[in-house]
């Protein structure tokens, strides 16, 4: 059953993805212009996600099975992830179509300023609903005293996005609104999937972040170290 919740934008991660770096000067008409976007987006945001849990059969390689997906991952990414781990889960969370609809008409009529900082604003919505979805594994693995990896999503490293399909296959994620083209693209445009593992380890299993995944070095967005780039 999926989960319908609510969540609290950050309005720090909405300026990262508007490209303000910390003590950057932002214009007194922008910033107020953000803070009523911020306000008014709350009725254009409707988070919901799920997400599934199976026992991992078996890594071989960089093939990785599972006992109750019905499908297996070729990925050496995937396959360092998850080694140790007895357990994976997959998860997927939409916030809908309004806010996507709203950057749409805003484009449309050249208000391209507000345009983009709803789509700052629909990312960072995007990204606390995967988080909130987390929280939920965490407690329950925690509650089987396991602890979790970090989270990958398909397009990051060698786990490509063809995997996109499969995850929201296993999820039934069109019961909750999400659904992929032929290409892989995910609409809502503002959604999420990607999988962690379940350990038993004395600490949580840090990969490499998305960041370090991508080769695109000069991203105004990059972190490093758990740290923007400055």
């Amino acid at each position: 059953m999926s989960h319908k919740f609510n969540i609290q934008l950050n309005k720090d991660e909405i300026l990262r993805y508007l490209g303000y770096k910390n003590g950057m000067d932002i214009p007194i008409h922008l910033d107020e212009l953000i803070d009523k976007s911020i306000s008014n987006s709350y009725e254009l945001i409707e988070p919901v996600g799920e997400y599934r849990t199976s026992r991992i059969k078996g890594i071989k390689g960089s093939n990785i099975l599972f006992d109750e997906f019905d499908f297996k991952i070729h990925s050496e990414d995937i396959a360092t992830l998850l080694k140790g781990c007895d357990y994976a889960s997959i998860l997927a969370v939409t916030i809908g179509n309004d806010i996507q609809n709203h950057i749409d008409l805003c484009f449309s009529h050249g208000e391209y300023t507000e345009a983009l900082i709803f789509d700052a604003i629909g990312s960072d919505a995007a990204e606390q609903a995967t988080e909130y979805v987390n929280q939920l594994i965490i407690l329950e693995a925690s509650e089987q005293e396991y602890i979790l990896t970090d989270r990958f999503s398909p397009g990051y490293g060698d786990f490509t996005l063809d995997f996109q399909k499969q995850l929201l296959l296993n999820l039934k994620a069109d019961n909750f609104g999400i659904h992929v083209t032929e290409t892989n693209i995910m609409i809502p445009r503002k959604s999420v999937t990607a999988i962690v593992g379940w350990t038993k380890g004395n600490k949580i299993i840090k990969t490499n972040n998305k960041c370090n995944t991508c080769n695109k070095n000069d991203c105004i967005y990059r972190y490093e170290n758990s740290c923007l780039k400055r």
